[in-house]
Formats: C-alpha cells, sequence, structure tokens
C-alpha cells in the first residue's frame, strides 16, 4: 500500500469520527440555536476559519468573478439545499429514519458518476460493497425506523431528495473544482451557504434563536471549526485523490461513530443489531477497497 493511500485512509476516518460526533453535538446546540439559525453559523463561522487561513497563511484565492460565482453557486446547490431540506424534514420523522435515508447519497453518487464522471467505474467490489454498506446501516437504525407523524411520509421524500442535491454537488466538484487550494473553494462554499441559511432563517425561524453563552458557543464553535472547516476541507481533499463512490460512504461510517459516541459519553447501550450493522459497514468497505487493501505497492 502506498503512503499517500495510508494518509487518505486516516483522512477517511478521521473526517468519519469528527462527523460522527457531530450528531450527538447537534442535539445539544439545538437547545441553544433554531434549526436553521444553526446551519447557518456554523458554515459563517467555518467560512471565516478558513478565510483566516488564506489571509494569514497567503493561500491561493480565486481569481476571477466566474470563479467565485461558481463556487458559490455550488455552495448553494452543495450545503445550502441539502441543509434546508434536512433541518426541515428532521422535525416530522425520527433519526433513524434519516439515518438510512441520507445513506441514499452513495446511490446518487453512482448514478451522478456514470453520467458525469467517466474515469470513474463501476465494479462488482463496488456496488456489492455499498449495498453491504447500506444493508449494515439499516440493520444498526432496524429498531428505531417508525414515526407516527402525519408529516412523515412527506419529510421522508425531503431527506431522500436531499441526499440527490448533495450527491450532485460532490459530483459537480469533482469534475469541475482543480485540485489545489481547497481552502478557497471550501470557504466561498460555506459563506455563501451561511447567508443564504441566515436569510431562510431570518424569512422561516420565529423566534429565530441565537445563545451566546459560554455552552452555546463551544458548540457552535465545534460545529463550525471542526465538523465545517476542518471535516470539508479534508473531504475537499480527498475528492480529487480518491473514486467518489468510495469516499460517499463515510457517510455509512458516520453512524457507527455515532453509536459508539454515545455509548461512550451518554452510557447508552450498544444492541446486538447495532454490532452486526457495524461489521456490516465496514466489511462493505474493505470489499470497495479490496485491491489497495492488497496492493503491496
Amino acid at each position: 500500500m502506498k503512503r499517500t493511500d495510508v494518509i487518505d485512509i486516516v483522512l477517511f476516518f478521521t473526517m468519519a469520527i469528527i462527523w460522527g460526533v457531530t450528531w450527538p453535538v447537534l442535539v445539544i446546540a439545538l437547545r441553544y440555536f433554531s434549526p436553521m439559525s444553526l446551519a447557518a453559523g456554523r458554515n459563517i463561522v467555518g467560512a471565516f476559519a478558513l478565510g483566516c487561513v488564506l489571509i494569514f497563511q497567503k493561500k491561493e484565492r480565486p481569481r476571477s468573478a466566474k470563479e467565485i460565482l461558481f463556487y458559490s453557486g455550488l455552495g448553494i446547490v452543495w450545503i445550502t439545499i441539502p441543509y434546508a431540506m434536512a433541518y426541515w424534514a428532521l422535525q416530522y420523522t425520527s433519526g433513524g429514519i434519516a439515518a438510512v435515508l441520507t445513506t441514499a447519497n452513495t446511490f446518487f453518487v453512482i448514478l451522478f458518476s456514470v453520467l458525469f464522471l467517466k474515469e470513474e467505474q463501476l465494479t462488482v467490489p463496488k456496488i456489492s460493497g455499498v449495498l453491504l454498506g447500506f444493508l449494515g446501516v439499516l440493520c444498526i437504525f432496524s429498531d428505531k425506523i417508525y414515526n407516527a407523524s402525519p408529516m412523515s411520509l412527506t419529510a421522508n421524500v425531503v431527506l431522500f431528495i436531499s441526499s440527490s442535491f448533495s450527491a450532485f454537488g460532490m459530483v459537480v466538484a469533482k469534475r469541475f473544482t482543480p485540485p489545489t487550494s481547497p481552502y478557497s473553494s471550501t470557504a466561498l462554499m460555506m459563506l455563501s451557504a451561511g447567508i443564504v441559511l441566515f436569510a431562510l432563517s431570518a424569512g422561516t425561524e420565529h423566534p429565530m434563536r441565537y445563545d451566546f453563552s459560554p455552552a452555546a458557543a463551544g458548540v457552535m464553535l465545534y460545529l463550525g471549526l471542526l465538523s465545517s472547516a476542518v471535516g470539508f476541507y479534508m473531504y475537499m481533499t480527498l475528492l480529487h485523490r480518491v473514486d467518489a463512490v468510495k469516499l460517499s460512504m463515510v457517510g455509512f461510517v458516520v453512524p457507527v461513530i455515532s453509536i459508539s459516541v454515545g455509548a461512550v459519553w451518554l452510557g447508552e447501550s450498544i444492541s446486538t443489531n447495532e454490532v452486526i450493522g457495524t461489521l456490516g459497514v465496514f466489511a462493505g468497505l474493505a470489499i470497495v477497497n479490496i485491491k489497495k487493501l492488497f496492493s503491496s505497492h
């Protein structure tokens, strides 16, 4: 296995851990912020952090209005729309259903990769691994997939559609964004997403809740700096080095991390289904990456 492959694996699982911890943190954060204002705040904080890196380290910045408009528009498609749809839907559906439906992102990535990324190849190990990973997530949340809300069906459809926007944004970014300087592209996408989400919050959330207590600041900093800025920067870095479908499978690992965090921090018990599902997720990852795992150079 090449050194770059090892680095990519470390980045992949570091990103999964950051985003896995994000779900328990979100539960806490929603005590202090309204959903859309929280989504706006974390993106604006993340964009500010990356902007500081650009300024002080003199990283490459967008050079034209066309480039700025492209990244800003991509931020709306890739971040704003999925965030807005998911945060709305979570009011009417269960976390278990949401976790399963958002893994549809990987299946949409497969579809869009076939249509727009000629270098991406669909192989039997890749398809088998994705299906096994999905079944693993389904097993993990099999006892949590229920909701009696009359709005739940609509919310579930909205969640499913939100995954298509997220997948489309990823494939567009892989095809059209340069592999250099993910700082500037990520910062612009997050800034545009944050501004639009803030406007949506101001127009739809009454009241628009923002808390400035130390605890609220702490969770916002985690979500803005680590989950948004660092996590998305890692994602953009890997985007041009890793197969799109393989990268999208981070969505299968995140629920596993969230369950582990819940067990350690909140003392939650781990069921047999969760253990079996976790094994399924990692078996799926192994199958998708089988050639790399057994490559000696």
